[in-house]
């Protein structure tokens, strides 16, 4: 018989510095699995929560009638994640329930999941079917599956990822900017220069002409691609290969894929399948900024049997810039050596 459970503040804080909250239960009484939830703002949000599961789990409770368009509206009440996050979770799982969402949990089968799969249209395919693999793993976690019927028998290849157009350089991106002009021309540097994601629930960043949101729609068909063609740049590219044109200098730059991946507020396996081909020579980088550190620091002192006498130290001041010990570094992604001070200066 499942127990009351037990509500208790966590270590971790929030974005805020706030407490947060979880429940735990346990599943068939003592020394049974007892899942966890966290995450919650408050004690109140945490004990409603944990009152839903109680009432469900318990004896007359909707354990084997729950279906799964029900179990979804209640994974996404409880979901802790951005508003932006929660609405593109919704909008997948929104092509699961169409089609099975009347179908109880429990009568779930793979054979259902996998002909499903090929209702959905094959560039949302695999992301629709990540969402239900996720909502499914909490109904197993709650003790409602015994099993993922979303994984089992159910392969999920991900899609081929579309070619990608970002610009060629900063000065294809000053040209159009310079098109659109002093409103609108700072947008599309910021955007290269950040990788800048359009949201309509953040504050204005770059407002209209009227002060409003820009369609980005007709921002592109009548201001966008125009200047693009005014400039010279072919093909045109979408206002989208603007955030492209960022992780790609990004990653050319030799910022690290996981740095990218926090900049721009995604995956790094999404950073990795769309550009990692522009980080090919990474290891070899990698491999020689580390050569050099070696280089540099390397010292005798556990193989030679006469240690070296120690140089006094000098109170003079370091001799001139022209006269520092230079070591060559290949600090670019393509072999090309430049000569940078040693860290001894």
């Amino acid at each position: 018989m499942i127990q009351q459970g037990q509500v208790f503040k966590l270590k971790s804080k929030g974005p805020d510095g706030q407490p947060l909250w979880a429940y735990r239960y346990r599943l068939e009484g003592r020394g049974s699995e007892r899942p966890q939830v966290g995450g919650f703002a408050t004690r109140a949000e945490a004990e409603k929560a944990l009152r839903k599961v109680i009432d469900r789990l318990g004896p007359g409770g909707g354990r084997a009638t729950i279906t799964l368009a029900e179990f979804v509206d209640e994974y996404l009440e409880m979901h802790q994640a951005a508003p932006v996050t929660i609405a593109k979770l919704r909008w997948l799982l929104s092509k699961a329930t169409a089609v099975l969402g009347e179908k109880r949990l429990a009568d779930l089968s793979p054979r259902d999941v996998y002909a499903w799969r090929f209702s959905v249209p094959e560039g949302h395919r695999f992301e629709a079917t990540q969402a239900l693999r996720q909502v499914l793993n909490r109904a197993v976690a709650w003790g409602l599956l015994g099993y993922n019927p979303a994984k089992r028998g159910v392969p999920n290849p991900a899609r081929r990822a579309s070619e990608k157009r970002p610009f060629d350089t900063w000065a294809q991106v000053e040209a159009v900017a310079a098109q659109l002009g002093p409103v609108c021309g700072p947008m599309v540097i910021f955007a290269a220069a950040t990788g800048l994601r359009p949201a309509s629930d953040n504050p204005i960043l770059f407002p209209n002409m009227r002060g409003g949101r820009i369609d980005f729609r007709i921002f592109g068909r009548k201001h966008s691609r125009p200047a693009q063609s005014r400039a010279g740049i072919e093909p045109v590219r979408g206002l989208y290969d603007l955030r492209h044109t960022y992780a790609t200098f990004a990653l050319r730059a030799g910022v690290p894929v996981f740095a990218v991946s926090r900049f721009m507020g995604t995956s790094i396996a999404m950073i990795d399948r769309h550009y990692g081909h522009l980080a090919n020579d990474s290891r070899e980088h990698a491999v020689a900024l580390l050569d050099a550190l070696a280089l540099e620091r390397a010292v005798d002192a556990a193989w030679t049997s006469t240690p070296a006498p120690r140089k006094p130290i000098r109170k003079a001041v370091s001799g001139t810039r022209s006269h520092r010990l230079r070591r060559s570094v290949d600090a670019r992604w393509t072999p090309r050596l430049v000569s940078v001070a040693s860290a001894d200066d």
